[in-house]
């Protein structure tokens, strides 16, 4: 494990961030090669996904490419690559969060946000009243 380290470390004369003390604990963990590839990036996907959310291992995935960028140049290449981006998708679909909507407004909450500022009628709560309705009718005209 030491040599593959030192190995890594030649390559880099730059500071490890902790994305990359990652990488490199996992290549020398798992006896891979130092040289990246789809397979090694598919496999780290998939670990990281057990870790974090998938939607933030492609950002991951991102910036460990970025850094390595200057020792090995087709990185980027490969991050790109059929299996890379179908284990990330298949992480999503796995492990994803599901998408949380908001209920949308209705004229009943309209009326019902109007009448509880009408007591109270500053110059500011009448401007806001305004522009909720204005914005809540021109977007009904756009939709239709």
């Amino acid at each position: 494990m030491l040599q593959c380290q030192r190995q890594l470390l030649a390559r880099s004369s730059f500071t490890l961030n902790h994305g990359l003390l990652q990488v490199q604990s996992t290549i020398c963990m798992h006896n891979m090669p130092v040289e990246p590839t789809a397979k090694m990036l598919g496999l780290y996907t998939v670990y990281m996904c057990h870790h974090i959310k998938p939607d933030l291992v492609d950002t991951y995935l991102s910036g460990i490419c970025h850094q390595l960028e200057p020792y090995f140049p087709d990185v980027w290449q490969i991050r790109r690559a059929c299996l890379v981006h179908h284990t990330l998708d298949g992480c999503k679909h796995l492990w994803g969060t599901p998408m949380m909507q908001k209920q949308a407004l209705t004229i009943a909450d309209l009326s019902m946000v109007c009448d509880t500022y009408s007591h109270n009628c500053t110059y500011n709560n009448l401007l806001f009243c305004t522009q909720l309705c204005v914005s809540f009718f021109t977007s009904c005209i756009w939709a239709s």
